[in-house]
């Protein structure tokens, strides 16, 4: 009995470990991801859905990623892809360190397209919520939204 406790108490902890913000964002400046919409803290009018965020599916390199941008394209929104699915990996916590990891091999993954075609990023603001990390938003001086749509999923 004692060792079904241990093992219990262990995995309900696992769960409660937090993950990071990538290292290059504005944590002083997180945002609750459940005051987020697509008209604040900015407006999203490309490709956002009030209830999921952003809703554009994208593939770079393998990796699914949503994004959602405003209208000039030079503030996106990129977030898992698989939102829901990686965020009840356990049932006896809050918190899912694998879509947090999610998240932020989004951010990688989009990090990586702008820097291979030259796109700045002057802020990145991660989304927070229940110590998940549900997404993040890019501030650029120019549209990059526009090289990430050339990374678009069909939808047929």
């Amino acid at each position: 009995m004692k060792r079904l406790v241990t093992i219990g108490l262990y995995l309900t902890l696992m769960g409660c470990v937090a993950v990071p913000e990538v290292t290059s964002s504005d944590t002083s400046d997180a945002i609750n991801t459940v005051a987020l919409s697509c008209q604040k803290p900015y407006e999203f009018t490309q490709d956002c859905n009030n209830w999921a965020g952003a809703s554009r599916k994208i593939i770079i390199d393998g990796f699914e990623i949503k994004v959602g941008a405003t209208a000039n394209g030079n503030t996106v929104l990129v977030m898992d892809a698989k939102l829901f699915a990686n965020s009840l990996t356990s049932v006896f916590t809050v918190n899912s360190p694998k879509h947090s990891r999610a998240s932020n091999n989004s951010f990688e993954s989009v990090k990586k397209v702008f820097a291979q075609n030259n796109v700045k990023i002057n802020r990145v603001r991660p989304l927070k919520s229940f110590a998940n990390i549900d997404g993040y938003i890019l501030e650029l001086p120019s549209d990059g939204y526009s090289i990430l749509k050339k990374y678009s999923v069909d939808k047929s």
